[in-house]
C-alpha cells in the first residue's frame, strides 16, 4: 500500500503542476504551495480509498470518495486563494480543474494497469504480506488486491480474478463451487498456524484442544468467547475443531478480525483466535498474547492447529503466469523462500 501511496502522490503532483503551468502559474513559491497542498491531501484520500476498496461495498466507496474529493477542493481553494500570488484564475476553479483531471487520469491509469496486468491476484487478508513477497519474487506482471476469504472465492468462480490465495473453503463455499460447475485447482503454499488469543493479563498460558472446546461450548464457563462470522477463513479452520456444538451463553460473533483482537485486548476473560500471520504482522495489539495449545508453541512442527494455505485457480484458465508460479511451487526453492518469509 505504501508503494501505491507514493506513486499516486508523485503522479498527482506532476499532473497538477503541468495544469497549473498551463494556466500561467510559474513562480517557484506558487509551485511549492501546490506541491505542499497535494502532499497533505492526496495520501489521506488514497489511503482511505484503498481501505474502502478492500470491503468491496461499491456505493460506500464512491460516496466516501466523492465527499473526500469535495473536501480536498475546499481545502485547496482556501489555501490557493490566501497564498498563491497568481490571480488570473480563482482558487476554486484551479482546484476543481486540477482535481477533476488528476482524478480522471487516475481512473484511466488504474483501468489500463488492471486491464494489462499479466495476472490478477486476490488474497485473503491474513496472507497478504506473504503473498506480496511471493509475487515480488516472481518474474511476472501482476496486480494484487486484499479482500475477505468469502469474496476471493466468489471472484475466482466468476472469473473476475486469475488466482486467489486463501485457506480451505467452508461447507457453504464448497457448495457454491459445486453449483458453479467450475473446476478449481488447489496448490498448497504452506501451513499456517491458528493462534489462540487471550488478554495479556490472563494467567492462562496453555490450553488443550478439549479445554478450548469446553470453554466455547460449556454454559458454566466464565470465559467470554469470540469468533468471526461464517465463511471467514480463520472461522472455517476454527470450526474444524469445535464443529456441531452449541455455543456458550457468553459468546460473541464479531464481523472482523481487528474487532476480535481489540475486544480481547480490553477483556481479561476473553478468548478468541486469529491466523498467526494476521495478528503478528498485519494487525498487532500488544495487549493480547498467544498461548500454547497442547503444550506446543507456534513454530513447533507438532503444533496442533496448522492449516493449509492454498494458491487456487480455475483449471480452464490458460494464463501462462499461473504456470510459472505453479512450476516454482513444485521446486525446493519455493519451500525455502516461504520458510524465510514466515520467520520475518
Amino acid at each position: 500500500m505504501v508503494k501505491s501511496l507514493i506513486i499516486s502522490l508523485i503522479l498527482t503532483i506532476l499532473i497538477e503542476i503541468l495544469i497549473s503551468v498551463f494556466f500561467g502559474i510559474r513562480k517557484r513559491k506558487d509551485i511549492i504551495v501546490i506541491i505542499a497542498v497535494n502532499t497533505l491531501t492526496n495520501p489521506v484520500v488514497v489511503f482511505i480509498a484503498n481501505i474502502l476498496n478492500i470491503f468491496k461495498i461499491i456505493w460506500l466507496y464512491w460516496v466516501v470518495v466523492i465527499i473526500m474529493e469535495v473536501l480536498v477542493v475546499f481545502v485547496e481553494k482556501t489555501v490557493y486563494e490566501k497564498v498563491l500570488n497568481y490571480k488570473k484564475i480563482s482558487g476554486v476553479k484551479l482546484s476543481i480543474i486540477n482535481n477533476v483531471i488528476s482524478f480522471g487520469l487516475g481512473l484511466i491509469i488504474t483501468f489500463v494497469f488492471n486491464f494489462n496486468a499479466g495476472l490478477k491476484v486476490e488474497v485473503a487478508s491474513a496472507f497478504f504480506p506473504l503473498a506480496q513477497e511471493i509475487l515480488n519474487s516472481q518474474d511476472l506482471k501482476y496486480s494484487v488486491q486484499m479482500t475477505s476469504t468469502d469474496e476471493v472465492y466468489k471472484d475466482i468462480i466468476s472469473g473476475k480474478t486469475d488466482v486467489i490465495i486463501a485457506s480451505a473453503p467452508s461447507d457453504e463455499q464448497k457448495e457454491m463451487i459445486k453449483k458453479s460447475n467450475v473446476n478449481l485447482e488447489f496448490k498448497t503454499l504452506y501451513l499456517e498456524p491458528l493462534a489462540i488469543l487471550v488478554n495479556k493479563n490472563n494467567s492462562v498460558d496453555d490450553l488443550s484442544i478439549e479445554q478450548i472446546q469446553e470453554i466455547y461450548f460449556e454454559n458454566f464457563s466464565d470465559w467470554n468467547t469470540y469468533q468471526l462470522e461464517k465463511n471467514n477463513g480463520s472461522q472455517t479452520c476454527f470450526e474444524s475443531i469445535v464443529k456441531d456444538n452449541k455455543l456458550s451463553y457468553n459468546h460473541y460473533e464479531i464481523k472482523t478480525m481487528p474487532e476480535i483482537i481489540d475486544k480481547i485486548a480490553l477483556d481479561e476473560k476473553a478468548i478468541g483466535y486469529s491466523f498467526y500471520s494476521y495478528c503478528s504482522k498485519t494487525y498487532i495489539n500488544n495487549n493480547i498474547k498467544i498461548i500454547s495449545v497442547n503444550n506446543k508453541e507456534i513454530g513447533d512442527e507438532n503444533y496442533p492447529l496448522l492449516f493449509e494455505v492454498f494458491l487456487i485457480y480455475r483449471k480452464d484458465n490458460n494464463n501462462n503466469n499461473i504456470l510459472k508460479i505453479v512450476e516454482w511451487l513444485e521446486t525446493g526453492n519455493s519451500n525455502q523462500f516461504i520458510d524465510k518469509i514466515k520467520l520475518k
